[in-house]
């Protein structure tokens, strides 16, 4: 499969920045590998900055972070997100939701996370898989 757009959940942003976070080498590793263009979501941003702010760190060197590697940082709420909150209620945040619709929207995108528990669980187009990149189990 080729790959149109990597798209970056909160789990490899956070750890970019942590070199204590257990997913540092390995999201450090993986983004320098990356080719195809880099998007988020604004929902990723913003639980991004609250745990990195949580963590004792400076939430300033997110957007540093994003501006150096040229993130595109999409908007999608609607009517998808709203009916994928709805299906996966019991589990899914608002991120979630946001970046399985950015992931539904163009063939070829895959969602770079740490976050196997649930990406392996959710699906898109109703029945398929969805295309994640994760660190090794």
């Amino acid at each position: 499969m080729s790959v149109s757009a990597y798209v970056l959940d909160t789990g490899p942003l956070v750890a970019l920045l942590n070199r204590r976070d257990r997913y540092h080498h390995w999201a450090v590793r993986t983004v320098d590998t990356l080719e195809a263009p880099l998007i988020t979501c604004e929902p990723v941003v913003s639980e991004a900055w609250f745990l990195i702010r949580r963590g004792g760190g400076n939430p300033l060197r997110l957007l540093e972070l994003m501006r150096v590697l040229e993130v595109h940082v999409a908007s999608v709420w609607g009517s998808r997100i709203e009916a994928l909150l709805r299906r996966y209620a019991d589990r899914i945040s608002v991120a979630d939701a946001a970046l399985l619709t950015l992931v539904e929207a163009e063939k070829g995108r895959v969602i770079v996370t740490t976050d196997r528990e649930d990406f392996t669980v959710y699906r898109i187009h109703r029945r398929q898989a969805v295309p994640t990149l994760l660190p090794p189990a």
